[in-house]
């Protein structure tokens, strides 16, 4: 339970951040830039933390998010529950996470130029120093059926 604790200060502190923030005014040098899709994985590991680093995190990644809202940055966190059930192809299924393994436990989507601008973004995260992993992997909305796509609107 302390764990689940921890992580949900830590998504929780990103997504105060986001509604406590200005209305979010784009950079200027950022405008007719294309921004892309991001998203970042956070896996948690069996560390526990004490009280006191809890909210020292907890502070940190509030700033982090922050300060990339003032810049103009789209952010979007997401707290994953501690359930979780694993379907595979092989009908193998069960609880994902194993014993000692990264446990996924947040998503954050965000919007960066490119891939490296993402890995230099996650890179100044504090999660890391807190026992966290951070994975960047870009993102799209699936495509639209063809069907759909070439039906009138109604």
């Amino acid at each position: 339970m302390r764990r689940a604790g921890a992580v949900v200060m830590l998504v929780l502190s990103m997504a105060i951040a986001r509604a406590q923030a200005s209305p979010v005014i784009v950079d200027a040098s950022k405008k007719g830039k294309e921004m892309k899709q991001f998203v970042l994985i956070f896996r948690k590991s069996e560390r526990l933390l004490s009280e006191e680093e809890q909210k020292q995190r907890a502070v940190e990644v509030r700033a982090w998010a922050l300060g990339l809202l003032k810049e103009g940055r789209k952010l979007d966190a997401c707290l994953l529950g501690e359930d979780d059930y694993h379907v595979g192809p092989d009908g193998g299924s069960g609880p994902t996470a194993q014993s000692g393994e990264e446990s996924l436990v947040a998503i954050t989507f965000l919007e960066a130029a490119d891939f490296s601008e993402a890995v230099r973004i996650a890179k100044t995260h504090p999660g890391p120093r807190y026992g966290v992993s951070i994975e960047v992997r870009g993102w799209s909305p699936p495509p639209q059926p063809v069907a759909e796509a070439n039906s009138p609107k109604r």
